[in-house]
Protein backbone atom coordinates (compact mmCIF):
# COMPACT_ATOMS: atom_id res chain seq x y z
CA UNK A 1 0.00 0.00 0.00
CA UNK A 2 0.98 3.57 -1.00
CA UNK A 3 1.25 5.93 1.99
CA UNK A 4 -1.60 8.11 0.51
CA UNK A 5 -3.84 5.30 0.75
CA UNK A 6 -2.90 4.39 4.46
CA UNK A 7 -3.85 8.22 5.05
CA UNK A 8 -7.39 7.47 3.77
CA UNK A 9 -7.58 4.26 5.48
CA UNK A 10 -6.59 5.79 8.54
CA UNK A 11 -9.05 9.57 8.09
CA UNK A 12 -12.08 6.94 7.29
CA UNK A 13 -11.49 5.07 10.62
CA UNK A 14 -10.88 7.95 12.59
CA UNK A 15 -13.66 9.47 11.44
CA UNK A 16 -15.84 6.20 11.85
CA UNK A 17 -14.74 6.25 15.60
CA UNK A 18 -16.03 9.71 16.33
CA UNK A 19 -18.99 10.00 16.67
CA UNK A 20 -21.17 13.51 16.64
CA UNK A 21 -22.21 14.85 19.79
CA UNK A 22 -25.85 14.68 18.07
CA UNK A 23 -25.28 10.98 18.02
CA UNK A 24 -24.39 10.43 21.89
CA UNK A 25 -26.67 12.31 23.41
CA UNK A 26 -29.41 10.46 21.60
CA UNK A 27 -27.42 7.11 22.41
CA UNK A 28 -27.45 8.16 25.91
CA UNK A 29 -30.89 9.39 26.15
CA UNK A 30 -29.78 12.71 28.04
CA UNK A 31 -32.58 14.77 26.41
CA UNK A 32 -35.27 12.40 27.73
CA UNK A 33 -33.73 13.12 31.36
CA UNK A 34 -33.38 16.59 30.84
CA UNK A 35 -36.87 17.30 29.32
CA UNK A 36 -38.18 14.37 32.49
CA UNK A 37 -36.31 16.75 34.91
CA UNK A 38 -37.93 19.94 33.77
CA UNK A 39 -41.08 18.65 34.04
CA UNK A 40 -40.98 17.28 37.31
CA UNK A 41 -39.71 20.98 38.47
CA UNK A 42 -42.41 22.62 36.90
CA UNK A 43 -45.11 19.81 38.70
CA UNK A 44 -43.32 20.54 41.98
CA UNK A 45 -43.69 24.59 40.83
CA UNK A 46 -47.30 24.35 40.39
CA UNK A 47 -47.74 22.69 43.74
CA UNK A 48 -46.19 25.10 45.76
CA UNK A 49 -48.37 27.80 44.03
CA UNK A 50 -51.36 25.84 44.52
CA UNK A 51 -50.28 24.62 48.13
CA UNK A 52 -51.21 27.68 49.95
CA UNK A 53 -54.88 28.42 49.47
CA UNK A 54 -55.68 24.69 49.25
CA UNK A 55 -53.93 24.87 53.37
CA UNK A 56 -56.18 28.20 54.13
CA UNK A 57 -59.77 26.86 52.30
CA UNK A 58 -58.89 23.37 54.36
CA UNK A 59 -58.56 25.69 57.58
CA UNK A 60 -61.40 27.82 56.66
CA UNK A 61 -63.62 24.85 56.55
CA UNK A 62 -62.16 22.42 59.39
CA UNK A 63 -62.32 25.85 61.62
CA UNK A 64 -66.08 26.51 60.02
CA UNK A 65 -66.81 23.12 61.38
CA UNK A 66 -65.19 22.82 65.03
CA UNK A 67 -67.16 26.36 65.81
CA UNK A 68 -70.51 25.23 63.89
CA UNK A 69 -70.56 28.85 62.39
CA UNK A 70 -68.50 30.95 59.80
CA UNK A 71 -65.36 31.66 61.31
CA UNK A 72 -64.14 35.54 61.12
CA UNK A 73 -62.69 36.69 58.42
CA UNK A 74 -60.93 40.37 58.22
CA UNK A 75 -60.27 42.16 55.40
CA UNK A 76 -57.24 43.33 56.42
CA UNK A 77 -54.11 41.26 56.15
CA UNK A 78 -53.77 38.38 58.92
CA UNK A 79 -50.72 36.35 60.28
CA UNK A 80 -50.72 33.83 57.36
CA UNK A 81 -50.77 37.17 54.56
CA UNK A 82 -47.76 38.91 56.24
CA UNK A 83 -45.91 35.17 56.67
CA UNK A 84 -46.05 34.83 52.83
CA UNK A 85 -45.65 38.44 51.92
CA UNK A 86 -42.12 38.23 54.27
CA UNK A 87 -40.97 34.96 52.08
CA UNK A 88 -42.33 36.29 48.85
CA UNK A 89 -39.54 39.25 47.09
Amino acid sequence: MRRSEKMRQFRRTEIALKPSLRAVLAETHVADVAITWLILLALESAFWVVWPPIVRAVGFVFMAIAIMDVPYHSNGLDFMDRCSYWRCP
